[in-house]
């Protein structure tokens, strides 16, 4: 993977981990309304907490995915977090910067 590519794909799981964050005001009412078609039985709360949980888990898992991104240069993995703006972003092992290729 080239620089290029590589700060392409940081900033597109940066930006796919941020827009869950908006994502769970439209989503979280469209899952709780299918959980509580699905257990009809269970108290409504029952039917927000699933649909906590599922977003919840989609969210963890756009974050781990970005923090697992290797590093083009030292093959490490290389973002601490992804609440940075592009150009602050570096690896955390070998220092290279957003832009550097």
């Amino acid at each position: 993977m080239s620089g290029d590519e590589f700060w392409r794909e940081a900033i597109r799981r940066r930006n796919l981990f941020l827009a869950t964050w908006v994502g769970w005001l439209i989503a979280g009412p469209i899952l709780w309304g299918l959980y509580a078609r699905l257990l009809p039985g269970y108290p409504p709360m029952a039917s927000g907490a699933a649909a906590l949980v599922t977003w919840g888990a989609f969210w963890f898992w756009t974050y781990f995915r970005f923090l697992r991104l290797d590093c083009f240069k030292c093959g490490e993995e290389a973002l601490d977090s992804p609440y940075v703006l592009a150009r602050h972003m570096k690896c955390r092992k070998c220092g290279v910067k957003f832009g550097d290729t």
